[in-house]
């Protein structure tokens, strides 16, 4: 079995710009065969599109560029320009509260979010880069 994770962040509209957080799993599993990587590969992108297309309403001409994309950032762990980080010490998060950093807590809230601003632009973060943590 493989699983797609994707992870949304959501900013609601209320008075308190509440931020909602969701995931949503993607489960991708087949008969047991005895598949060389490339057959394994083609079998597995053609479930995603499936699910992309049935459970998550991706227009069928779409599916296989977002099968592409969602494969090819799974393969990477890289860390990107824009990805929004948390950063964890002695097992609580760092918090930022106006000019004040802070660890307190563990429980994962939006003032522990940062996003990570590469000073190159778009891009992977390579070692040597400068970035910004900004707080959310």
């Amino acid at each position: 079995e493989y699983y797609i994770a994707l992870k949304f962040q959501l900013q609601l509209k209320d008075s308190y710009s509440s931020l909602h957080y969701a995931e949503l799993r993607l489960c991708l599993s087949g008969k047991s065969k005895k598949l060389n990587t490339i057959q394994m590969f083609r079998e597995t992108m053609k479930k995603a599109e499936q699910i992309l297309h049935e459970s998550c309403a991706v227009p069928l001409m779409e599916t296989a560029l977002v099968a592409q994309f969602l494969t090819s950032m799974l393969r990477s762990r890289s860390i990107r320009h824009n990805d929004v980080v948390f950063l964890r010490s002695q097992d609580v998060n760092l918090e930022v509260d106006d000019q004040n950093v802070f660890a307190q807590s563990a429980e994962l809230m939006s003032c522990q979010l940062f996003i990570i601003e590469r000073e190159a632009g778009a891009g992977v973060v390579k070692a040597g880069d400068r970035i910004r943590l900004k707080s959310q």
